[in-house]
């Protein structure tokens, strides 16, 4: 962005957009309309933003160009993934998006399955032409809400459901763990919120950390148990007394007759729920759940986690990126509550609705590139994972990596062979740092700044 364009609207979506607007006026004045038009950004919130803005001007000036996706600098792995899905899944469920790249620190060739296995989600969709933009400004405002009693839904992050654990033990594999220092049970960061059980384990020293959700007909009036109803029908004819009620709806169901101190669970079983299920929550002000369990295709070449990584990203990205609901409840025969509840946590990082560990930005290589990428970025996250709310950005050259990394507390970047430069934030902390150094270097960069925690020392049970 041009130093004028930065002066008047700052690094945003609606700078992307007007100097966008500007090289297309150029080039129209000149009769030139070969043009196809790229929005991208490594946060999937501006990203999405900036799209469904550029589309209303171009609506506006009554022109149309198409519009190339993607999240760039998305990482590796499993997060790399869902980052992608979430932004492209969004708009190509709008009706927006003609070409996409999904960009990832791994060999290129890892790029495309990934791409057109996220492409193949809404080929069978019959999606209107995007003539009218869903909220199309660039401020993020959640769903308005009411509050209801024994639970803060409009202040606390959004929450996590996990279903059946049935013995003690495992809590681990729900995010709960066993402190050497305070000899009890505690909750993690990216421990789940509610445990949905139809078996009523006892907790013992632990329950008074969970909030347990249970079928209504085993619902006996306790401390931190809350009965869930499986439809609306259900509960208006078995309706308990109780501090909080779990009701499974669906669009066009009349919810006049619920009780406030009532959540809201829809269950999205395809993609061709998404807008039936948005449009009906945003005729209310009720707390809102989203249950997912979508079968997914197993012909691909992805690997079965990669598969449902991108699958549900895509179903729940137009819900997390307008921050219209709080709580996801992932659910798939196939998959341990461990990997759902590490997966809904990935989801709402990418989605910026809560963050509970480090965040990492890192290029996917080009011939520029000036060390191995793919491992570097291991050794990094490994030595920082746990540091909450930073985030680390790993560019592989000096050409791109300062400007696409502008939003990142620091930044590690090929300067030249066996070199690195250290950024904090757009600022050059020091140069030319030996490659065997960097991380070393790294990390006393962040407890300079008073923004090192050590890795809390646990034991599992």
């Amino acid at each position: 962005l041009s130093d004028r364009i930065m002066n008047t609207y700052g690094d945003t979506p609606e700078g992307m957009v007007m100097s966008a607007l500007e090289f297309i006026e150029i080039a129209e004045k000149y009769n030139y309309k070969d043009i196809v038009i790229s929005m991208k950004a490594s946060n999937p919130r501006v990203m999405v933003h900036a799209y469904r803005l550029l589309v209303k001007k171009l609506i506006e000036r009554n022109t149309t160009y198409p519009t190339h996706l993607g999240v760039t600098e998305a990482g590796d792995g499993i997060p790399g993934r869902v980052k992608s899905a979430i932004g492209i899944g969004t708009l190509l469920a709008e009706g927006i998006g003609d070409t996409i790249r999904v960009s990832l620190t791994e060999p290129a060739e890892n790029e495309i399955p990934t791409a057109k296995y996220l492409a193949k989600i809404f080929d069978f969709l019959q999606i209107k032409e995007a003539t009218e933009i869903f909220n199309p400004t660039t401020e993020f405002s959640p769903r308005k809400i009411h509050q209801i009693p024994n639970y803060d839904f409009d202040k606390n992050p959004v929450v996590i459901i996990s279903k059946n654990v049935n013995e003690y033990k495992d809590l681990v594999k729900l995010g709960y763990n066993f402190s050497l220092t305070q000899k009890q049970w505690t909750k993690k960061d990216d421990a789940a919120d509610f445990i949905f059980s139809e078996n009523l384990p006892k907790y013992d020293k632990a329950n008074d950390l969970l909030k347990i959700i249970i079928p209504h007909e085993l619902y006996q009036e306790q401390k931190n148990h809350f009965p869930f109803y499986e439809n609306l029908q259900t509960f208006l004819q078995n309706k308990k007394n109780s501090l909080l009620h779990f009701i499974a709806v669906k669009p066009g169901d009349d919810i006049q007759k619920i009780p406030e101190n009532s959540v809201l669970i829809y269950k999205i079983t395809g993609i061709q729920d998404i807008y039936p299920i948005r449009e009906h929550i945003l005729t209310h002000d009720f707390p809102v759940i989203l249950q997912i369990n979508i079968p997914f295709a197993r012909e691909s070449s992805l690997t079965s986690e990669e598969q449902i990584a991108i699958l549900y990203s895509a179903a729940l990205g137009p819900f997390v990126i307008d921050g219209l609901i709080n709580g996801i409840w992932l659910e798939h025969p196939q998959f341990s509550a461990e990997f759902l509840r590490e997966l809904s946590f990935e989801i709402l990082q990418a989605s910026r609705m809560r963050i509970v560990k480090t965040e990492y930005v890192s290029c996917p290589s080009c011939g520029r590139t000036l060390f191995d990428l793919t491992e570097t970025t291991a050794r990094i996250q490994a030595a920082t994972k746990h540091l909450k709310g930073v985030t680390i950005a790993i560019m592989g050259c000096i050409v791109n990596g300062p400007g696409e990394m502008a939003d990142a507390d620091y930044g590690y970047v090929g300067a030249g062979p066996d070199r690195i430069t250290l950024y904090r934030g757009k600022e050059v902390v020091k140069r030319n740092v030996k490659t065997k150094d960097a991380l070393k270097e790294l990390i006393e960069l962040i407890k300079a700044d008073g923004k090192w925690v050590e890795p809390e020392e646990t034991v599992k049970v």
